[in-house]
Order: structure tokens, then sequence, then C-alpha cells
């Protein structure tokens, strides 16, 4: 974080935090397998729908590239619309992106240029949330004649990204930069700043453990629900 780039801006602070790790003994799953991760984007910001559909779609582009999946659920500010899933107990392969306006990211007292922040985990456990400062991340794209959407799609995958890779992920260049030099800026813009070979690996290793904890969870979860069942009988 200390490095700097002529031309470049802070884009994420690294928060620790403690999470589900896997439990011992899981199988991983083949990485011939394709996995699938479920976003939630919780959208304090009010962004506009055509501008968060284009940043989600974008985001998914990127992330198939590196054979992920992501589903998607738009969680609105108002509690009387929101679906129903967006309140649903989070799993190992869940993520949760927030959207937020500058009132609320003041409040983080991050350094000034700053666009996200995401929740690394701590030892073997695992990440689930990040924030986007919205505010501030249209500011950028209006001052370097970026489009809003893409930008914002940029900076979804980068926080994702530091979930799906875990600590120290932080990269010298490319899409996981502390930094982002005008040219990376111009790059995103035209789509084609992504992982690299190397983070494209760990991604898929630490989904495998992410995967392998679901699948305890689950068959915890049965066993439960079948020894509560025995026991009205």
């Amino acid at each position: 974080m200390q490095r700097k780039m002529l031309g470049g801006l802070a884009l994420s602070l690294v928060v620790a935090t403690c999470s589900h790790g896997m439990p011992s003994g899981t199988r991983a799953f083949g990485l011939e397998d394709e996995p699938q991760i479920t976003i939630r984007i919780h959208d304090y910001s009010r962004v506009q729908p055509t501008v968060l559909r284009q940043a989600t779609q974008a985001a998914g582009d990127i992330l198939r590239e590196i054979g992920v999946m992501a589903v998607w659920i738009e969680c609105g500010a108002e509690p009387e619309v929101r679906n129903a899933d967006c309140d649903r107990p989070l799993t190992p392969t869940d993520f949760l992106v927030s959207l937020i306006p500058r009132s609320m990211s003041r409040r983080l007292r991050v350094r000034n240029g700053t666009l996200g922040l995401a929740a690394e985990p701590v030892g073997e456990g695992f990440g689930f949330f990040a924030s986007i400062f919205y505010d501030d991340a249209e500011e950028l794209a209006h001052r370097h004649q970026l489009e809003i959407g893409q930008l914002l799609a940029t900076l979804i995958t980068h926080e994702v990204g530091h979930l799906l890779l875990g600590t120290n992920s932080h990269s010298t260049r490319g899409l996981m930069s502390a930094f982002w030099s005008a040219g990376e800026l111009r790059i995103a813009d035209q789509r084609n700043l992504t992982f690299s070979t190397g983070e494209m690996r760990r991604i898929r290793v630490n989904l495998n453990r992410r995967r392998a904890a679901y699948e305890m969870v689950e068959m915890a979860t049965r066993a439960t629900a079948a020894s509560l069942e025995q026991g009205f009988r």
C-alpha cells in the first residue's frame, strides 16, 4: 500500500476479519468442476438500474474468463421490495458487496482516494464482505472520461478478488494492483483488465475449499433434520 505510481490511485483497504474455515477432513472438489458463486449487491447508493446492470454483466464476464460463474442478486435499499434471498444466511460460496455513498464511507475513516475495501479472512477462514465507494468511483470516472458501469464492474471484481484469493492478494500490476495507473484505467475501460494465470489458479483452489466447506454444512444440516424427524416419530 506504500507503493506510489504516477497517475495511479489507491484502490483497496484490506481489513482482517474472522470467518468460517473449512472443516478438517473435507475433500476438495476437482479443478475441472466449474465453480459457481453468488454475489449479493446491496445498493445503498441507489445506482441507476442501467449502470448496475452493465456493471454486474461486465463483472460476470471477467469472472467467467477464469472459469467462475457468478449468480447476481440485487438487494435494494427498500426492505419492502427486497429479494428474499438477500436475507438468507451466507454460505461459503456467497459474497456480499455493498455500494455505499460518501455519507457512509466517511464513517470508515479510510484515506482519500480509496475506492473500496474487502474484509479479508484471518488464518484459514473465508472472507465474505466488501464495499465500493460509489460516489468516489463516479467522480473518478467523470475525471478520466471512463464509463462508470465498466469502472464499477472492475472495482467489484477487484474486491471480490480479494475475498476469493485470501490474504496478501494485492499484485504489482493488473486487476489486483493496489494502485491503478492511467494506462490501466484505460485498459479497464476497454474490458481488458483481468486476473493473472497465477491468480486464477489460486482462486480455483480456494473455491474448492469453499465448496467442500459448503458440502460439509449441507451434510450436517441434513443429518440434524433427519435426527429431529426420527425423534418426533
